[in-house]
Order: structure tokens, then C-alpha cells, then sequence
């Protein structure tokens, strides 16, 4: 159980350090302050509820962010390597090119999405 808890916090680290990179190296500390390799941790959506964004993390580096206008809530990659992010203001899908598609957008405000996830029929 303790191991499970020191990933995690390696990982929030992580996380909270990815707010401030965009296309660049993510160095991640450990409890300890030390560096901690990020070539062990596996590719990852960061979402930032602040910013309305999502980030795709891969081998210790920003690739790719999407916008969720508004607050980002969850963000799913599916298998064809698009992405599906949820904000407070709707749900969108965004392609390999970054197009951006509604797939649902609430009638009253406010109304907050706090999930999304992707259904095996698509």
C-alpha cells in the first residue's frame, strides 16, 4: 500500500509540474526533493481545471494540448488517437489534425460536466 501511495504522490508531482510546460521537458521530485526519471512513468492526459486545457504527456514531455473552453473536467484518448474532453461548458472531440467537433453542449446555464467517458458503441 505504501508504494501505491508513493507513486501517486510522484505522479501529482508530476501533474502539478506539467502546468507550467508546453513543449517542454517535465522534471519530476520525488517526496524527497530529488529528481525522479520520468522515462518510468507511462504517457498520460493532464487535465487543468484553471487553464481549460488538457495535455498529452509522453516520455517526459508536453506534446500536444487541446483547449476545453472552461474549466477542464475529465479527457479520454480513444484508439484512434483522438481525444475526448469535457469542460463546464460542453463536450468536445478533437481529431489528429485538432479539429475540434460538439458533441454536447448544455441548453441551461449553469450546468456543470463533471466526466466524460467513451462507450464501447462509439
Amino acid at each position: 500500500m505504501n508504494k501505491i501511495i508513493f507513486i501517486c504522490f510522484k505522479l501529482s508531482l508530476l501533474f502539478s509540474l506539467s502546468l507550467y510546460a508546453e513543449n517542454k521537458k517535465v522534471i519530476a521530485l520525488d517526496h524527497s526533493g530529488d529528481q525522479y526519471s520520468v522515462e518510468n512513468i507511462p504517457n498520460m492526459l493532464i487535465t487543468e481545471f484553471i487553464n481549460g486545457q488538457v495535455k498529452f504527456l509522453s516520455k517526459g514531455s508536453i506534446n500536444q494540448t487541446w483547449a476545453t473552453y472552461g474549466q477542464c473536467q475529465d479527457a479520454w484518448k480513444l484508439d484512434d488517437d483522438s481525444v475526448v474532453v469535457s469542460g463546464i461548458h460542453g463536450i468536445w472531440k478533437y481529431d489528429n489534425s485538432n479539429t475540434r467537433k460538439l458533441f454536447f453542449e448544455p441548453k441551461k446555464r449553469p450546468l456543470e460536466i463533471h466526466s466524460c467517458q467513451p462507450l464501447d458503441d462509439g
